[in-house]
């Protein structure tokens, strides 16, 4: 956990403001490197794409300026791991079905990795809560 409080600023803090931009801008590459490889550049496709990533960003990185730096870590990892994944399934050549199994599992892995983060988030609350009770006694 120390690990993570180095990592990760405090809450409230600016510096998850940076943190989300530069993290938008790298996912905003991956997704138009993608769509370059496809050959299919369109400038309307790439603003949505962009879009996109910020959305994603804004996502991921809310929870970690709420103070659930959990939930941001694994939120953060599941967009990497799930860009990855669509970037992956486009490169082994499946034609038109690849782009949307591709896209599929990419919205799989970011919920799963969101999931999770929720999830140990809720454990770590709980762990708090018991230990604090258990204290006492």
């Amino acid at each position: 956990m120390n690990f993570l409080r180095r990592l990760a600023p405090p809450r409230f803090s600016l510096l998850w403001l940076v943190y989300g931009l530069v993290f938008a801008a790298l996912v905003a590459a991956a997704l138009c490197a993608h769509l370059y490889y496809l050959q299919d550049w369109s400038a309307t496709i790439a603003w949505r794409r962009v879009l996109l990533a910020i959305g994603l960003s804004a996502v991921v990185h809310l929870p970690g300026w709420l103070g659930f730096r959990l939930l941001w870590l694994c939120g953060a990892a599941g967009v990497v791991i799930g860009v990855s994944l669509l970037v992956r399934y486009t490169l082994e050549g499946m034609d038109g079905w690849g782009d949307l199994i591709g896209a599929l599992t990419m919205l799989f892995i970011i919920g799963i990795g969101l999931a999770v983060g929720a999830a140990a988030e809720i454990f770590l609350a709980l762990w708090k809560w018991y230990r604090k009770n258990n204290s006492r006694a």
